[in-house]
């Protein structure tokens, strides 16, 4: 395994003294996660539960970034049925977290804030391997047994270097509405190269998604086999279950972003890909006016958020774009892009946008019809003779049959306001839309 990168530039330098945790909120973090820890354990007896609270996550394993989460799991024994999992984890955390507000993944969890700081409680099994996990997030503890392990406490500044690179450039985190790089995959690739330097440098040199993995913990036939079993753009097999794609959330798109940035950034080392510039907000005038210098018109539908988790919420949202776009295309208006925001908190509303290169069409649209030469053709010349909206015989283009015909729709927003309702959306966003939408 190559070593740890040993120089940094004055660069670099820099900005790990901007993203660290200063010693102030290290020691703030451990005496809530100690406090946290001691009342979840008694709690957990009060309850009778059989639970051992444990922190874990980036707090716990020294690479976080300045005003990290705080991971609290408890960690209940195998013979606790799930329902009693899911019952007394939520207790147990209710009592540690006022105010929390329950959330929901595989099982409920609860999230809250502790003199500033986001917490997360989090039930889960406490299990002898990963292969034996009985939930999705009962192999986590053994992620951080693994970090610590193989991660030299002179890399903990490599890793939160990479963060805060990937933070810069839009590619850190793997919740899907980023789809990107997850700290504990930001944690493999500084052990798999060494350091910041050493990923930017083997990530520069990518043309296609690599098979990866920590040398010496994966066999090498299924590393052979790792490109034909996973079909995502970059894979990096887990070292503590070796079915799973640490990489899985990584889209294309911030695939190759990460690898782009990180060609122009060994070419050209500056703090924008690290600190990039605030966006400006723009007031409704400066959209108008630039949506003007391209010579497209923006449309945009706004409806409630939702209390769902990311998980189930935003599948749904991509899902209605991607219907409302087909919506637009099918009846005549080209769709030069599209997009989904959703706020981040459950009550801000979620707006669909979408850019057009025209929002109003002419009343004229050609309809096709068959091949002249097709023996039913005459079929389609009867169909349209004197038919409502026919603006012309049926003529010969190109050797198929064509008739201009009124169009149903010519203004897009009069589409969107008629049929938005109509397309195929998740149950939530369905209900969303039939509720209200603006």
């Amino acid at each position: 395994m190559p070593g740890p990168d040993t120089a940094r530039t004055t660069l670099e330098v820099e900005v790990l003294d901007a993203v660290r945790p200063p010693p102030a909120e290290e020691a703030k973090m451990a005496r809530i996660a100690a406090d946290l820890v001691t009342r979840c354990r008694a709690a957990a007896d009060f309850f009778g539960a059989h639970a051992e609270p444990k922190v874990v996550g980036s707090f716990e394993k020294k690479t976080q970034l300045k005003g990290a989460d705080l991971d609290i799991f408890l960690l209940f024994t195998t013979d606790t049925p799930l329902e009693t999992l899911k019952e007394l984890g939520v207790k147990i955390a209710k009592s540690v977290i006022e105010e929390g507000e329950t959330r929901y993944a595989e099982h409920p969890y609860l999230r809250g804030r502790i003199e500033g700081v986001r917490v997360d409680v989090v039930p889960a099994y406490k299990v002898a391997s990963a292969a034996e996990m009985r939930t999705a997030v009962d192999r986590t503890p053994f992620h951080n047994e693994f970090v610590a392990e193989r991660l030299a406490p002179s890399q903990r500044d490599e890793v939160r270097l990479l963060k805060a690179f990937l933070k810069g450039i839009g590619a850190y985190g793997s919740e899907l509405a980023v789809q990107g790089f997850s700290g504990y995959l930001c944690e493999l690739l500084v052990i798999r190269f060494g350091g910041f330097e050493g990923v930017t440098q083997a990530a520069s040199a990518w043309r296609e998604g690599p098979a990866l993995c920590v040398e010496g913990t994966v066999p090498p036939e299924v590393l052979h086999s790792a490109r034909r079993d996973f079909g995502e753009p970059l894979v990096f097999i887990d070292p503590v279950d070796l079915s799973r794609n640490v990489a899985s959330p990584v889209s294309l798109d911030k695939f190759a972003l990460f690898v782009f940035g990180a060609r122009e950034y060994l070419r050209d080392p500056r703090p924008v890909f690290f600190f990039p510039n605030a966006k400006k907000a723009l007031s409704p005038n400066e959209i108008r006016e630039a949506a003007g210098k391209r010579g497209t018109r923006i449309l945009g539908i706004t409806i409630r958020g939702s209390p769902e988790v990311d998980d189930i919420w935003i599948p749904q949202l991509r899902k209605s774009e991607r219907a409302l776009s087909k919506l637009l295309t099918t009846y005549g208006f080209s769709v030069s892009r599209s997009d989904v925001a959703a706020g981040a908190d459950g009550s801000d509303p979620v707006l669909f946008l979408f850019e057009l290169t025209a929002s109003h069409l002419p009343s004229v649209n050609k309809h096709f019809g068959p091949s002249a030469l097709h023996e039913n053709a005459r079929d389609f010349v009867e169909k349209w003779n004197g038919r409502q909206g026919q603006l012309s015989k049926a003529y010969v283009e190109e050797g198929r049959l064509m008739v201009d015909v009124t169009r149903e729709y010519t203004d897009a927003a009069e589409l969107l306001k008629e049929r938005a309702r109509s397309v195929a959306h998740g149950k939530g966003v369905a209900d969303a839309f039939a509720e209200r939408f603006d």
